[in-house]
């Protein structure tokens, strides 16, 4: 027998034994579909977040740009930080 023989006589062999307990036909559906709804919801909170984090850190370079342009020209603080060559800033 090929492998196709064998995985339709175990799948036969399942809806056999789970026609005569619907309870666990019921469990085994009812934990597809929670299991169905707990990556649905850990991936909308996922991109979520992603979103929220990205407005976060767009909001943040924008202040920066703003902090920065208030600065007194000529560097006489000492402190010099270009925003433009920041690696750490996604535009």
């Amino acid at each position: 027998m090929g492998a196709v023989e064998e995985g339709g006589k175990v799948a036969t062999n399942i809806v056999a034994a789970l026609s005569g307990q619907p309870i666990v036909l019921a469990l085994v559906v009812f934990n597809c579909l929670l299991m169905g709804g707990v990556i649905y919801g850990t991936r909308e909170n996922r991109m979520s977040f992603e979103r929220t984090l990205s407005k976060l850190i767009d909001d943040q370079h924008e202040l920066s740009k703003l902090l920065y342009q208030c600065t007194p020209s000529g560097n006489k603080t000492g402190l010099h930080w270009d925003l433009l060559s920041n690696p750490f800033i996604k535009r």
